[in-house]
């Protein structure tokens, strides 16, 4: 099963590698955390902005909560293996 990482760097920076598990739990869990994360006053320089994602390889349980993510955040850089999405695999 997948996971995401999320690596905050202050004083604005943070990263996200993966987005979680496939089914909707795994989705809303992490979009419920960014939305802690970045409604928090003392993180208002972050400006609701993740700077680096990753995606590690294309595996739903992997990338499956970066759509929500990428639909709903600023990115500054976005990272993968070059095979694109239309690759993901099942497991």
């Amino acid at each position: 099963m997948g996971d995401a990482i999320f690596l905050d760097i202050p004083p604005k920076d943070c990263m996200l590698i993966d987005g979680g598990s496939w089914d909707k739990y795994g989705i809303d869990n992490l979009v419920d955390f960014l939305e802690k994360f970045f409604s928090d006053p003392d993180r208002s320089a972050y400006q609701k902005t993740i700077d680096i994602v990753v995606a590690s390889h294309q595996h739903k349980d992997h990338i499956a909560g970066l759509l929500k993510v990428l639909q709903k955040y600023k990115v500054g850089r976005y990272f993968d293996n070059g095979r694109g999405w239309s690759s993901v695999k099942g497991d």
